[in-house]
């Protein structure tokens, strides 16, 4: 895996001409950013060894605004217990035709159906779209999860879109460790 380096902090005006893309700071003078209600990027940009031409960008973007999302999941949708309604504005559930069919494949895989129904209810279920399609609404923010293949697929079908993964499959380090940690780790 390989290791997060920082370089940096580039001013993000610089990264491009047109200044709708990035965000202002604040001409005031103030430097730190609670104090002023104007929005401040602050960002880490690095280039990626493991994908050549790939800009990884590390950061946080003070305000929010409430978009469209769509999730494409393998198992359990594990995105859905990220969302809030207050920057939610629509969702919509790729790859199944509706709300019963999801239920019927979550009760198969015995995956947590309250949680679920739960987590739709809070962003509110009029704001739920289902697709029986693979085809993510123009604008929607793509969130994916799955196992590796899962999200490897993902990334070709949803090319360019927006997109967000998270790895549900578990992961085994390949480093051994040797001592009395050993017969703990490995229960």
């Amino acid at each position: 895996m390989e290791p997060i380096k920082s370089a940096p902090i580039i001013d993000s005006r610089k990264l491009s001409d047109n200044s709708e893309q990035c965000l202002e700071p604040p001409s005031n003078g103030v430097s730190d950013s609670t104090l002023t209600s104007e929005p401040v990027l602050r960002a880490d940009f690095r280039q990626s060894n493991l994908h050549p031409g790939r800009l990884v960008e590390v950061g946080f973007i003070a305000n929010f605004e409430p978009r469209e999302f769509a999730i494409h999941f393998e198992d359990f949708p594990l995105w859905l217990l990220a969302l809030e309604r207050n920057f939610c504005t629509k969702l919509h559930v790729l790859g199944w035709e509706s709300a019963g069919s999801l239920r019927r494949h979550l009760e198969q895989i015995q995956a947590p159906v309250n949680l679920a129904h739960r987590a739709f209810a809070h962003l509110g279920l009029g704001r739920i779209q289902y697709h029986g399609g693979l085809i993510a609404p123009r604008g929607a923010l793509v969130l994916v999860s799955g196992s590796n293949t899962f999200l490897t697929q993902a990334q070709h079908l949803f090319s360019g879109s927006q997109i967000l993964f998270v790895n549900s499959a578990h992961w085994k380090d390949k480093s051994s460790v040797s001592g009395p940690a050993k017969s703990r780790l490995t229960h």
